[in-house]
């Protein structure tokens, strides 16, 4: 279930690294993928104990792991040889550095072949920031127009990560439906839950749409945004049945430095139960499915909190290396060029680069989305195996190898679980941990001081490691044939594909639906940028809507495009048209987009879905 998500996470520039260049090269150090991760697995005898653990599971016949038995096997087995253990600690210590707990380390991805499609949008992004970075080429002079220097890279960068998480979170929020209120006659989400039914997932993310449609966005659509992404790290934190007597969901007050919130598993299931129930004593069957939609949430909200985790340290890393460059002239002395300049042209501002409407999606994936079906099609069509020879492609067949990425990962959660545990419980220690998760070092100073902080941050930890494994458990079965090799005669097999060849059908209308939403929902966020005084202000992310108003999906000049690519736009209830008239209602002006570097900052992610704390920003910087 990590389509839209995976799809956004491809949006974080790639394209910038496709020049082989200087900045290229700094990009590639702060990126969410660590280049200097070192896999378990080449610790000595790590391999063949695994190995060991993988033919005995495979003697059932069946490889699920779905009580991590594979993997729980490899770990084990690791703890019981002190000398193979002492050397997997070393390897994940020298990983995660002196001064971190190794919790923010690259996350274990099954290999996939890109499509056509997003290779199409990763294509798309290249060619506008070319342009903007560099323009024409001069034939008579032998050189671009102009040129950018080092920081409009890492500016570009940290730009795209906060709307990159922006849009993480919405590919959640979007497919949420109202299985927990707090009332149930109400219909208010008391938590944001996910049928684990993808057909009922999509009607629900369809309602969510439509819901743009009303009165009042900001009190209705925005309000129920907001409250799903702020608790999205409760139902990563205490969302599944197999913790649920062992995790308490606890926030802190600054101002009286006690606890002020808590939660558990149990609050979510109730809150589902009422819903169905209505008052009355829930079946059997009600509870099962209850907690079904609560399990299916606890993993995809993980799923999203990994994600913005990752790219939180990345935007730490780039907020320390543009620090240092303002600090250096790097293109003095340089004569006769003209230089990138992001407020100079509206179009080619930061902002503008790094934002992308739903009818540019659909232009940007269309041709490449033609070949992915055309491709699939030679495979399995109209409800059959076309031919076995073209679907091998789609699935694997190194089953042990594959699975081995569920080894790796647990060896790597555990071995990052025991550290951090074995870290001092005292402020000095704690500071540390809360300097890695994004605050400032004297809030950090302040807020270590709480009692309990160390001990919660364990808590999310161990709940999140549990369901990113179940979701890669859960990925690798999807994309791995049942036997050695494909069969078109293994039901499951064909199940498979089926599913594959899904979504790559709806893949164009769920990424544009999903860009559409996100760039009309966000804009009433406030986020953080700089004034005309030097000065950080609030202001709200109208650039976003601004140019899904100038080329959404829904305008007639897109029409023929969707329809041709089956995307289906009927269950919107609503036209361009009528999405102007509630925006005038609403008294916002989208014609013209502002000209600024209006971005997420790390504040703003603490204080809207991360923190452990309330109040943490009042905090005053020493």
């Amino acid at each position: 279930m990590r389509k839209t998500l995976t799809l956004f996470t491809l949006l974080s520039l790639t394209t910038a690294l496709a020049n082989d260049n200087g900045e290229a090269q700094y990009l590639q150090v702060i990126s969410s993928k660590n280049p200097l991760f070192k896999s378990a697995m080449q610790v000595e005898g790590v391999r063949e104990m695994y190995s060991e653990c993988y033919q005995i599971d495979a003697q059932n016949g069946k490889l699920e792991d779905g009580d991590n038995k594979l993997s729980n096997c490899l770990w084990d087995r690791i703890k019981a040889d002190e000398g193979i253990k002492e050397k997997v600690m070393k390897l994940v210590n020298e990983q995660s550095g002196e001064e971190g707990t190794g919790r923010y380390r690259t996350t274990m991805e099954t290999t996939k072949k890109q499509s056509a499609g997003l290779k199409g949008l990763k294509e798309f992004f290249q060619k506008r920031l070319e342009e903007a970075l560099y323009g024409e080429y001069q034939s008579d002079k032998g050189r671009f127009e102009k040129i950018a220097d080092q920081r409009t890279f890492f500016e570009l960068y940290k730009t795209q990560l906060g709307k990159n998480i922006i849009a993480s979170m919405t590919s959640y929020c979007i497919e949420t439906g109202p299985y927990a209120t707090e009332i149930h006659q109400t219909g208010i989400p008391a938590y944001p839950l996910i049928h684990f039914s993808d057909e009922k997932a999509s009607g629900d993310k369809n309602k969510n749409i439509a819901s743009l449609n009303k009165q009042d966005i900001e009190k209705g659509a925005y309000s129920n945004w907001e409250r799903c992404i702020q608790n999205l790290p409760v139902i990563c934190a205490i969302g599944s049945s197999a913790n649920k007597d062992e995790v308490t969901y606890k926030k802190y007050d600054v101002s009286t430095k006690k606890q002020k919130d808590s939660k558990k598993y149990s609050d979510i299931l109730g809150s589902c139960e009422d819903r169905m129930k209505k008052g009355k004593d829930p079946t059997a069957d009600e509870t099962e499915t209850c907690e079904k939609i609560v399990d299916n949430s606890n993993m995809r909200a993980c799923q999203v909190v990994q994600y913005i985790e990752l790219a939180k340290q990345s935007l730490l890393k780039t907020d320390d290396i543009v620090a240092k460059l303002d600090k250096k002239s790097g293109m003095a002395g340089i004569q006769n060029v003209e230089f990138y300049d992001s407020t100079k042209n509206q179009d080619e501002s930061i902002n503008a680069l790094t934002t992308i409407s739903s009818g540019e999606a659909l232009e940007a994936l269309s041709e490449g989305h033609k070949q992915d079906v055309a491709k699939m099609e030679e495979c399995y069509k109209d409800g059959a195996i076309v031919d076995a020879e073209a679907c091998s492609q789609y699935l694997a067949t190194d089953k042990e190898e594959q699975y081995a990425l569920l080894g790796e990962l647990k060896v790597q959660q555990e071995a990052t679980l025991e550290k951090l545990k074995n870290s001092e419980n005292d402020p000095e220690e704690i500071a540390k941990i809360l300097i890695e998760e994004g605050y400032t070092e004297t809030q950090a100073q302040e807020l270590a001081t709480i009692q309990g902080v160390k001990e919660q941050v364990e808590s999310r930890y161990q709940a999140k490691k549990d369901a990113i494994l179940a979701s890669l458990r859960e990925e690798i079965e999807a994309h791995t044939t049942t036997g050695d090799e494909f069969d078109a005669n293994n039901a499951q097999d064909v199940e498979k594909i089926a599913k594959i060849a899904k979504e790559i059908e709806s893949r164009p209308e769920n990424f544009s639906k999903l860009v559409h939403y996100n760039n009309i929902i966000s804009s009433f966020l406030e986020v953080s940028s700089t004034g005309e005084d030097g000065e950080e202000v609030k202001n709200r992310n109208t650039a976003s809507l601004s140019a899904e108003m100038k080329n959404s999906f829904l305008s007639e000049e897109n029409k023929q495009k969707y329809e041709e690519m089956n995307v289906n736009l009927a269950t919107l209830g609503y036209s361009e048209d009528q999405l102007g008239e509630r925006f005038a209602q609403a008294g916002i002006d989208y014609s013209e987009a502002p000209n600024d570097d209006t971005t997420v900052e790390l504040e703003d992610i603490n204080k809207l879905i991360f923190s452990l704390f309330d109040g943490a920003e009042n905090i005053q910087e020493k």
